[in-house]
């Protein structure tokens, strides 16, 4: 299942309207959630609403590592799509970014705040064990899935 968010910008506007949409993103910056669209080996798509989500705390993108395995791993190769699972090591590969600290990264919540998290944290909330999160289910901020009991 796979569905997008993306940015549209009006030609004579100063808005930005934010739209989920079942085609290929015509922008996503950071590091887009992909986790929680139930996005796998698939062509179908599933649209999500962000009041879907158990908080507007949860997040949405962040900072990719592209050292997260070791120098050069996976390298530049992270930012190749724009989006990530939130699985941090020791149970993934895919952390925040230490672009702007080598502490941590900057993230992206659903209510539209950006914030600086630790790379602890993150790690933290990434490992958090299945139902042991504070949200329904156990839920996390950063495994939020409307499509799955437990967020994953």
């Amino acid at each position: 299942m796979r569905s997008f968010l993306f940015f549209n910008v009006a030609d004579n506007s100063e808005t930005c309207d934010l739209k989920w949409i079942n085609l290929v993103p015509q922008c996503v910056p950071m590091n887009y959630n992909i986790k929680q669209n139930g996005f796998k080996n698939s062509t179908a798509f599933t649209l999500i609403k962000t009041t879907q989500a158990w908080s507007t705390m949860c997040y949405l993108l962040w900072e990719p590592d592209e050292n997260c395995l070791g120098p050069g791993n996976p390298g530049a190769f992270e930012f190749n799509d724009g989006s990530n699972y939130p699985s941090a090591p020791p149970s993934g590969g895919e952390g925040i970014g230490p672009l702007h600290s080598k502490n941590g990264g900057n993230i992206l919540a659903m209510d539209g705040h950006v914030q600086y998290i630790l790379t602890k944290q993150f790690t933290a909330d990434s490992n958090t064990p299945l139902g042991q999160g504070p949200g329904p289910g156990g839920k996390t901020y950063l495994w939020w899935s409307p499509s799955s009991s437990d967020g994953h």
